[in-house]
Protein backbone atom coordinates (compact mmCIF):
# COMPACT_ATOMS: atom_id res chain seq x y z
CA UNK A 1 0.00 0.00 0.00
CA UNK A 2 1.44 2.99 -1.06
CA UNK A 3 4.59 1.07 -1.38
CA UNK A 4 5.10 0.08 1.87
CA UNK A 5 4.32 -3.98 2.90
CA UNK A 6 1.21 -4.68 4.60
CA UNK A 7 -0.66 -7.59 6.33
CA UNK A 8 2.05 -9.92 6.88
CA UNK A 9 1.97 -13.37 7.25
CA UNK A 10 2.07 -14.53 11.14
CA UNK A 11 0.26 -11.62 12.45
CA UNK A 12 -2.81 -10.20 13.72
CA UNK A 13 -4.35 -6.85 11.71
CA UNK A 14 -6.91 -5.14 12.66
CA UNK A 15 -9.71 -3.33 10.37
CA UNK A 16 -12.44 -0.64 12.36
CA UNK A 17 -14.39 1.78 11.83
CA UNK A 18 -18.15 3.18 12.64
CA UNK A 19 -21.00 1.73 11.21
CA UNK A 20 -21.03 1.67 7.75
CA UNK A 21 -17.70 3.57 6.85
CA UNK A 22 -16.41 0.84 4.03
CA UNK A 23 -14.94 -2.35 6.42
CA UNK A 24 -16.26 -4.88 4.58
CA UNK A 25 -15.72 -3.18 1.39
CA UNK A 26 -12.16 -2.94 2.38
CA UNK A 27 -11.91 -6.84 3.29
CA UNK A 28 -13.22 -7.26 0.25
CA UNK A 29 -10.86 -5.50 -1.42
CA UNK A 30 -8.40 -8.02 0.73
CA UNK A 31 -10.12 -11.25 -0.51
CA UNK A 32 -10.08 -10.06 -4.11
CA UNK A 33 -6.43 -9.29 -3.83
CA UNK A 34 -5.98 -12.90 -3.28
CA UNK A 35 -6.35 -13.78 -6.53
CA UNK A 36 -6.02 -10.39 -8.51
CA UNK A 37 -2.24 -8.59 -8.25
CA UNK A 38 -3.62 -5.63 -7.66
CA UNK A 39 -7.16 -3.78 -6.54
CA UNK A 40 -7.90 0.23 -6.45
CA UNK A 41 -3.70 0.66 -5.46
CA UNK A 42 -3.44 -1.96 -3.03
CA UNK A 43 -0.91 -4.75 -4.53
CA UNK A 44 -0.21 -8.29 -3.69
CA UNK A 45 3.55 -8.90 -3.53
CA UNK A 46 3.58 -12.66 -3.95
CA UNK A 47 3.40 -13.69 -7.69
CA UNK A 48 1.13 -16.28 -6.65
CA UNK A 49 -2.31 -17.07 -5.36
CA UNK A 50 -3.43 -16.73 -1.79
CA UNK A 51 -5.98 -18.55 -0.35
CA UNK A 52 -8.46 -17.01 1.91
CA UNK A 53 -10.59 -18.22 4.66
CA UNK A 54 -13.85 -16.11 5.75
CA UNK A 55 -15.63 -16.03 8.66
CA UNK A 56 -18.33 -14.06 8.76
CA UNK A 57 -20.25 -13.84 12.31
CA UNK A 58 -22.22 -10.66 11.65
CA UNK A 59 -24.33 -10.83 8.61
CA UNK A 60 -27.25 -13.42 7.23
CA UNK A 61 -25.98 -15.97 4.60
CA UNK A 62 -28.04 -14.35 2.13
CA UNK A 63 -25.54 -10.98 2.70
CA UNK A 64 -22.29 -12.76 3.01
CA UNK A 65 -23.48 -14.84 -0.58
CA UNK A 66 -24.33 -10.66 -1.62
CA UNK A 67 -20.49 -9.98 -1.04
CA UNK A 68 -19.11 -12.69 -2.85
CA UNK A 69 -21.40 -12.21 -5.92
CA UNK A 70 -21.28 -8.38 -6.08
CA UNK A 71 -18.33 -7.46 -4.68
CA UNK A 72 -15.20 -9.80 -4.52
CA UNK A 73 -16.55 -11.66 -7.63
CA UNK A 74 -17.27 -7.86 -9.35
CA UNK A 75 -14.04 -6.93 -8.51
CA UNK A 76 -12.11 -9.50 -9.25
CA UNK A 77 -14.17 -9.24 -13.37
CA UNK A 78 -12.32 -5.58 -12.84
CA UNK A 79 -8.80 -6.44 -11.98
CA UNK A 80 -8.65 -10.29 -13.29
CA UNK A 81 -5.42 -11.75 -14.89
CA UNK A 82 -5.34 -11.09 -18.81
CA UNK A 83 -5.51 -15.16 -19.36
CA UNK A 84 -8.65 -15.61 -17.36
CA UNK A 85 -12.26 -15.57 -18.42
CA UNK A 86 -15.03 -13.76 -16.54
CA UNK A 87 -17.07 -16.92 -15.92
CA UNK A 88 -13.84 -18.31 -14.54
CA UNK A 89 -14.20 -17.02 -11.08
CA UNK A 90 -11.30 -19.11 -8.65
CA UNK A 91 -13.57 -19.70 -6.44
CA UNK A 92 -11.41 -22.91 -4.85
CA UNK A 93 -9.03 -20.35 -3.43
CA UNK A 94 -12.17 -19.59 -1.09
CA UNK A 95 -13.44 -21.07 2.15
CA UNK A 96 -16.09 -19.07 3.62
CA UNK A 97 -18.09 -20.16 6.93
CA UNK A 98 -21.37 -17.92 8.12
CA UNK A 99 -21.26 -18.73 11.95
CA UNK A 100 -24.03 -15.81 12.98
CA UNK A 101 -26.20 -18.89 14.30
CA UNK A 102 -23.24 -20.61 15.83
CA UNK A 103 -22.94 -19.94 19.87
CA UNK A 104 -20.03 -17.59 20.95
CA UNK A 105 -18.64 -19.93 22.66
CA UNK A 106 -18.45 -22.42 19.40
CA UNK A 107 -17.29 -20.16 16.96
CA UNK A 108 -13.57 -19.65 18.06
CA UNK A 109 -12.87 -23.28 18.12
CA UNK A 110 -14.74 -23.20 14.28
CA UNK A 111 -12.42 -21.15 12.93
CA UNK A 112 -8.98 -23.08 15.11
CA UNK A 113 -10.26 -25.67 13.33
CA UNK A 114 -11.01 -24.27 9.87
CA UNK A 115 -7.70 -22.43 9.88
CA UNK A 116 -5.77 -25.85 10.52
CA UNK A 117 -7.82 -27.80 7.95
CA UNK A 118 -7.92 -25.64 5.01
CA UNK A 119 -4.12 -24.18 5.51
CA UNK A 120 -5.48 -20.25 4.72
CA UNK A 121 -3.04 -17.70 3.95
CA UNK A 122 -5.27 -14.85 4.70
CA UNK A 123 -8.57 -14.71 7.11
CA UNK A 124 -10.68 -12.72 7.59
CA UNK A 125 -12.29 -12.97 10.82
CA UNK A 126 -16.06 -10.45 10.76
CA UNK A 127 -16.08 -9.45 13.77
CA UNK A 128 -13.68 -10.59 16.40
CA UNK A 129 -16.47 -9.22 18.79
CA UNK A 130 -18.79 -12.23 18.72
CA UNK A 131 -15.86 -14.39 19.89
CA UNK A 132 -16.47 -13.45 23.66
CA UNK A 133 -20.37 -13.08 25.07
CA UNK A 134 -18.92 -9.89 27.12
CA UNK A 135 -16.77 -7.49 25.24
CA UNK A 136 -15.49 -6.40 28.73
CA UNK A 137 -14.39 -9.59 29.88
CA UNK A 138 -10.83 -8.58 30.27
CA UNK A 139 -9.65 -12.33 31.10
CA UNK A 140 -11.91 -13.68 28.27
CA UNK A 141 -10.39 -11.22 25.76
CA UNK A 142 -6.93 -11.60 26.50
CA UNK A 143 -7.36 -15.80 26.29
CA UNK A 144 -9.45 -14.89 22.81
CA UNK A 145 -6.41 -12.52 21.49
CA UNK A 146 -3.63 -14.82 22.46
CA UNK A 147 -5.39 -17.96 20.61
CA UNK A 148 -5.39 -15.64 17.18
CA UNK A 149 -1.64 -14.81 17.66
CA UNK A 150 -0.85 -18.28 18.53
CA UNK A 151 -2.76 -19.53 15.12
CA UNK A 152 -1.32 -17.27 12.85
CA UNK A 153 2.11 -17.59 13.92
CA UNK A 154 1.72 -21.39 13.71
CA UNK A 155 0.08 -21.51 10.65
CA UNK A 156 2.43 -18.46 8.91
CA UNK A 157 -1.21 -16.51 8.08
CA UNK A 158 -2.23 -13.12 8.80
CA UNK A 159 -5.48 -12.82 10.05
CA UNK A 160 -7.59 -9.63 9.64
CA UNK A 161 -9.89 -9.00 12.65
CA UNK A 162 -12.84 -6.30 12.08
CA UNK A 163 -14.27 -4.57 15.33
CA UNK A 164 -16.28 -1.29 15.58
CA UNK A 165 -14.81 1.68 17.40
CA UNK A 166 -16.66 3.19 20.30
CA UNK A 167 -19.78 4.77 19.46
CA UNK A 168 -19.20 8.22 21.15
CA UNK A 169 -17.82 10.94 18.25
CA UNK A 170 -14.94 11.75 20.08
CA UNK A 171 -13.79 8.33 20.82
CA UNK A 172 -11.74 6.51 17.93
CA UNK A 173 -10.87 3.51 20.47
CA UNK A 174 -11.80 -0.11 19.28
CA UNK A 175 -14.60 -1.19 21.41
CA UNK A 176 -14.53 -2.93 24.41
CA UNK A 177 -11.51 -4.91 26.30
CA UNK A 178 -11.10 -7.02 22.93
CA UNK A 179 -10.51 -3.66 21.05
CA UNK A 180 -8.26 -2.79 23.84
CA UNK A 181 -5.98 -6.64 23.67
CA UNK A 182 -6.88 -6.41 19.77
CA UNK A 183 -4.98 -3.14 19.42
CA UNK A 184 -2.26 -3.56 21.87
CA UNK A 185 -1.27 -7.00 20.11
CA UNK A 186 -2.09 -6.32 16.54
CA UNK A 187 0.79 -5.55 13.84
CA UNK A 188 -1.40 -2.67 12.57
CA UNK A 189 -4.19 -1.24 12.62
CA UNK A 190 -6.46 0.49 9.76
CA UNK A 191 -9.83 2.90 10.59
CA UNK A 192 -12.30 2.81 7.85
CA UNK A 193 -14.54 6.41 7.60
CA UNK A 194 -16.96 7.70 5.22
CA UNK A 195 -17.09 11.87 5.03
CA UNK A 196 -20.59 13.38 4.42
CA UNK A 197 -19.65 13.52 0.34
CA UNK A 198 -19.73 9.39 0.51
CA UNK A 199 -15.69 9.39 0.03
CA UNK A 200 -14.54 6.60 2.10
CA UNK A 201 -11.42 6.67 3.50
CA UNK A 202 -8.64 4.16 4.72
CA UNK A 203 -5.50 4.92 6.84
CA UNK A 204 -3.32 2.87 8.94
CA UNK A 205 -3.73 4.29 12.42
CA UNK A 206 -0.73 2.24 14.16
CA UNK A 207 2.00 0.28 13.29
CA UNK A 208 5.06 -1.75 14.57
CA UNK A 209 7.00 -1.42 11.45
CA UNK A 210 6.12 0.12 8.07
CA UNK A 211 4.66 3.32 8.49
CA UNK A 212 2.31 4.16 5.77
CA UNK A 213 1.53 8.00 6.21
CA UNK A 214 -0.85 8.09 3.12
CA UNK A 215 -4.41 8.06 2.95
CA UNK A 216 -6.43 5.50 0.38
CA UNK A 217 -9.66 7.47 -0.98
CA UNK A 218 -12.48 5.69 -2.84
CA UNK A 219 -15.92 6.29 -3.65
Amino acid sequence: LFGKPCFPRGELVAVTGRAKSGKTFVTSILMTLAVCREVLGIRREEEQRLRVLWMDTEQSEESTQEILCDRIMKLWQRNMPESESCDNFPLEMFDIFNVRAEAWQDRLPLLETAIKEYQPDLVILDGIRDLVNDINDGILSQQVIERLMNLASETDCCIVSVLHQNKASDDKNLRGWIGTELTYKSFEVYECSKDSDRIFSVKQTMTRKYDIIDTLQFV
